[in-house]
C-alpha cells in the first residue's frame, strides 16, 4: 500500500491513481463480502476504513480513469462509490438515482448536487436540482406511485428555493398538487428573483458610473495634453518601420513606438527606463489626438 502511495504522490499519474482506486475497490468489496460470514468488529471496522479512503480518493481525484473503475464496481453494493464515478462521467441522473432509490441516503443526494454545482451558474445549477426533483417525483424501477418521495420533494423545494428555475419546477410537479404544497417554494423563488432583479440593476448602474468615470478621464486626458503632432518621418524605434494607424505610444523621454512593439506601457522600449505611472506614464494616442506635420 505504501509504494502505491508514494508513486500516486510524487507523479500524480494516470496509470497509478486508477490502480490505487481498484486496489480499494476489490479490498472493499472483499471486506464486504466477508461480513456475512461473522468476521469480527476489527475486520468491519477496516472495511469501513478501505470505503472511506476509496470515497474520498473518488470525489478528490481527476486523474484516475473511470470506465474501468465503472466496470469493476458493477455487481457490488458499493452504490456510494459508484454513485461517485456516475459523477466524475457526468451522468448525475443515474447517480442520484442511485443515491435516492438505492442508497437511500438523501442527504447524500442533496449533498451531491451542492458538490456538482460548487461555482457554476445558476443555469447549470438549477438542471442538476431539477434532475434531483424528478427522481424524487418518479416511482424507482418496479415500483408504483406510493413510492414517489413526496416529502423529501417539497423539503427540496423548500430549502433549495433560489437553486431551482421556476418554470422547470413548474412543469415538473404533478397538476393535481395545490398551491398549499408549494406555496413556501413559489414565496421563496418569487423574493429570490426580486433579489437577483435588485442585484442586476445594481450591477448595471456601477458600471454605468465606471464608464463615466472611464470617459471624464479620457476628456481630461485629452484636454491637458491636446493633439500629439508626430512627423510622416518618425518612425518606431523597435521595428525601424512607420506609423500606418492611428495608434502609438510616446514616452515622456519622447521615444515612440506601436502599441505591439511596445507592451509594457510603462518601460521604455529603447532605452529600458521605468516610469512611474502616477507621474510620468507614456502617452497612448489615439485617432482623436493623432496629427501628422
Amino acid at each position: 500500500m505504501r509504494s502505491f502511495r508514494s508513486r500516486v504522490g510524487q507523479g500524480e499519474d494516470e496509470k497509478y491513481h486508477t490502480e490505487l482506486v481498484l486496489h480499494y475497490v476489490d479490498q472493499a468489496v472483499r471486506l464486504s463480502e466477508g461480513r456475512g460470514d461473522g468476521v469480527g468488529t476489527a475486520e468491519w471496522g477496516e472495511g469501513h476504513e478501505v470505503r472511506g479512503r476509496l470515497q474520498d480518493l473518488l470525489t478528490s481525484s481527476s486523474h484516475y480513469q473511470p470506465h474501468p473503475v465503472l466496470a469493476r464496481l458493477q455487481g457490488t453494493n458499493l452504490h456510494i462509490e459508484t454513485a461517485a464515478v456516475y459523477g466524475r462521467l457526468g451522468e448525475h441522473e443515474k447517480a442520484l438515482s442511485m443515491l435516492v432509490h438505492q442508497v437511500k441516503d438523501f442527504s447524500a443526494a442533496e449533498q451531491y448536487c451542492i458538490a456538482q454545482t460548487k461555482g457554476a451558474d445558476p443555469t447549470a445549477k438549477s438542471d442538476i436540482f431539477i434532475k434531483l426533483l424528478r427522481i424524487y417525483l418518479r416511482p424507482p424501477p418496479g415500483g408504483s406511485e406510493e413510492d414517489i418521495e413526496l416529502a423529501q420533494a417539497i423539503d427540496l423545494l423548500t430549502v433549495h428555493a433560489g437553486d431551482l428555475d421556476v418554470a422547470a419546477v413548474l412543469n415538473i410537479i404533478p397538476p393535481h398538487w395545490s398551491i398549499s404544497i408549494v406555496h413556501h417554494y413559489l414565496r421563496a423563488a418569487l423574493r429570490n428573483t426580486i433579489h437577483q432583479s435588485r442585484i442586476k440593476r445594481l450591477q448595471q448602474t456601477l458600471i454605468r458610473s465606471e464608464n463615466l468615470q472611464q470617459k471624464f478621464i479620457y476628456y481630461k486626458l485629452c484636454r491637458d495634453l491636446g493633439p500629439i503632432p508626430l512627423a510622416t518621418n518618425r518612425i518606431c524605434c523597435v521595428c525601424n518601420r512607420g506609423f500606418t494607424e492611428c495608434q502609438f505610444t510616446i514616452y515622456p523621454n519622447g521615444v515612440t513606438a506601436h502599441l505591439t512593439c511596445a507592451p509594457d506601457p510603462s518601460v521604455c522600449p529603447l532605452t529600458g527606463t521605468v516610469f512611474k505611472a502616477a507621474t510620468s506614464a507614456p502617452t497612448t494616442s489615439t485617432s482623436a489626438s493623432y496629427q501628422y506635420s
